[in-house]
């Protein structure tokens, strides 16, 4: 499956923060690269702006990661990948209205942030608190556990920062027992659980 991940969108809802530092962003690409290894999709992260004027395109971690430039949104870099790539296995997270009806008008599917947040908290088995703090600049290279050592940079990076406490968030898309699901809604769950 090709995840897009609309990234600013996902970050703020995140950190409920306007502003998402260059550590934060790396940190995340970081581990979309560790969830891409560990799940097997293809994960492509889209930020507004960028170091260029126009639109850059590199590969982080085992992660495509494009920067939309001046003169284009990463809501139009998204819907514009989802139009030319129809009938792919595309899920595309993000809560922008917009990139929702274009993704849903290629009969694709769209994810909320926050659910997907969850999918990948789960995939690690680690705690909202633990994955802020490696959100907020904790960058580990290696999948290798030591919990010693794991603990000891969690600490050193909390010492000079604050984590926000966040609500955390589930979603059931369930339906109950006995009613239709349609066919669309049955493909979108079949996504979701392969997170």
């Amino acid at each position: 499956m090709i995840i897009i991940v609309d990234g600013y969108n996902l970050l703020k809802k995140i950190f409920v923060e306007t502003f998402i530092s260059e550590k934060q962003r790396t940190a995340f690409v970081n581990l979309m690269g560790r969830y891409s290894k560990k799940r097997g999709h293809k994960v492509i992260i889209v930020f507004d702006a960028g170091p260029c004027r126009y639109p850059l395109t590199e590969k982080d971690h085992g992660v495509t990661v494009i920067y939309s430039g001046e003169y284009q949104s990463a809501d139009d870099i998204i819907m514009d990948f989802v139009q030319k790539h129809e009938n792919k296995d595309i899920l595309v997270v993000t809560e922008d209205r917009e990139i929702i009806q274009a993704v849903e008008r290629c009969h694709e599917d769209a994810l909320d942030p926050r659910t997907f947040y969850e999918k990948v908290k789960n995939a690690f088995n680690v705690s909202d608190e633990v994955l802020k703090k490696e959100l907020s600049g904790i960058i580990k290279l290696s999948d290798t556990e030591n919990e010693d050592l794991d603990a000891l940079m969690h600490y050193a990076a909390s010492m000079n920062m604050q984590v926000k406490d966040d609500e955390c968030y589930t979603v059931h898309d369930r339906q109950k027992k006995g009613q239709e699901v349609k066919k669309s809604q049955r493909n979108r769950l079949k996504k979701v659980d392969k997170l």
